[in-house]
C-alpha cells in the first residue's frame, strides 16, 4: 500500500502537469515543481519504506485510515524538509519550462513611432517619408492592377486587394493618427502647415490605393466572365495605365524631394493625360458603333478609363501641393 502511494503521488502530478499544457507557463511551472517535490520525497523515503510501512500500519487498523495517513505523513515530511530549497527548486522548474517563444507582431510604419513627438521636427521628416513609401506602394499597387487586367492575372489581382486590406489601409490609419497627435504639439505656423499638407495628401494617397483595388476587380471580373479585349483596347489601356503610373510616381517623387519643377511637370502630365484619355474614349465609341467590343468589354473598358482619369487627378493634387508648399 505504500509503494502503490509513493507512486500515486507522482503519478497524480503528471497528470496534472499534462494537463497545464494549455495553461499559462506559470500553471505549468508549478506542475512542474510538484512533480520535482514528489520525485525527491519518494527518493527520501525510498530507504525506509519498511519503517515507514510499519510506523502506518501502527496509526489505524483501517486500511483506508492508514493511507489517507501515510499521504498526509509523506507531504507534511517532505515540505519540511525540502523548504529550505524551495528557491532551487523553483530554479529548476523554470529552466524545465522555458517561456513560449511568441512570433513578433510585424510592424507595418517603417519610419514612425510615439518616442518622435518630443522633436516635432523630427517628427515631420520621418512622417514625410512614412508619407511617400505608402505612396510608393500604392504606385506598385497601380502597375500590378493595370497589368492583371490586361494578362488575366489572377494572382495578381488578388495580391493587390491583400496589399489594400492588410498594407495600406493599417498604415494609412496609423499614419494619420500619428499626424493628428503631432498637430496638438507646440508646433510652429509652418510645421502646422506641413501637417494639413500630408493629411491631404495622405487621402490622395489612400484613394490612388482604393481605385487600384477597384482596377484589381475589373481584373477579376474579366477573368471570371472571360471577357475579351480588341488589340487596340489593350493598347490603349497599356499606353494609358503606363502614362497615369508615371505621373503618379512623379508625384510621389516630388513630394519625397520637394521638387517644384518636377511638381510642375506632373500637372503637365496630367494635363496630356486628359487628351490621352477623350481620345480613347472617342475610338471605344466607334469600336461600339461598329460592334467590335461586347457590352462586358465596354463596361470593364470604360471604368478602368474612369478610374486611370481620377487617379491622374490626384497625382495633379500631389504636385500642386507641392508647388505650393
Amino acid at each position: 500500500a505504500v509503494g502503490i502511494i509513493l507512486g500515486a503521488n507522482i503519478g497524480s502530478c503528471v497528470t496534472g502537469f499534462i494537463a497545464s499544457f494549455q495553461l499559462s507557463r506559470a500553471a505549468r511551472q508549478a506542475s512542474m515543481a510538484q512533480i520535482l517535490i514528489n520525485v525527491a520525497g519518494v527518493l527520501i523515503f525510498l530507504p525506509f519504506i519498511s519503517p515507514y510501512a510499519d510506523l502506518i500500519g501502527h496509526t489505524s487498523s483501517d486500511l483506508p485510515r492508514q493511507i489517507a495517513n501515510a499521504h498526509t505523513i509523506f507531504n507534511v515530511t517532505v515540505s519540511m524538509i525540502l523548504f529550505p530549497f524551495v528557491k532551487q527548486i523553483a530554479w529548476v522548474a523554470e529552466k524545465l519550462v522555458p517561456p513560449e517563444k511568441k512570433p513578433e507582431k510585424e510592424k507595418l510604419t517603417a519610419y514612425i513611432d510615439d518616442m518622435q513627438y518630443s522633436v516635432p521636427a523630427v517628427a515631420l521628416s520621418e512622417a514625410a517619408r512614412e508619407l511617400a513609401r505608402l505612396g510608393n506602394v500604392a504606385a506598385q499597387m497601380l502597375e500590378e492592377s493595370y497589368r492583371a487586367l490586361l494578362t488575366r492575372n489572377s494572382d495578381a489581382a488578388s495580391h493587390v486587394l491583400q496589399q489594400e486590406d492588410q498594407v495600406v489601409d493599417p498604415i494609412f490609419k496609423t499614419l494619420v493618427d500619428f499626424v493628428d497627435r503631432l498637430i496638438r504639439e507646440d508646433l510652429t505656423v509652418p510645421q502646422q502647415k506641413r501637417c494639413f499638407q500630408m493629411k491631404n495628401l495622405l487621402i490622395d494617397i489612400e484613394r490612388v490605393a482604393d481605385m487600384a483595388e477597384d482596377i484589381a476587380g475589373y481584373a477579376m471580373e474579366r477573368i471570371n466572365k472571360d471577357v475579351c479585349f480588341s488589340p487596340q483596347a489593350i493598347a490603349e489601356l497599356e499606353q494609358l495605365g503606363k502614362h497615369t503610373l508615371c505621373t503618379f510616381s512623379a508625384a510621389i517623387e516630388a513630394f519625397q524631394n520637394n521638387d517644384k519643377l518636377q511638381a510642375r511637370k506632373v500637372c503637365e502630365m496630367e494635363s496630356e493625360f486628359d487628351k490621352l484619355y477623350w481620345q480613347a474614349r472617342q475610338r471605344h465609341i466607334d469600336r461600339l458603333e461598329n460592334g467590335l467590343c461586347s457590352p462586358e468589354a465596354n463596361v470593364i473598358f470604360t471604368e478602368t478609363l474612369r478610374v486611370l482619369e481620377r487617379i491622374s487627378d490626384h497625382a495633379d493634387n500631389l504636385g500642386v501641393s507641392v508647388m505650393r508648399a
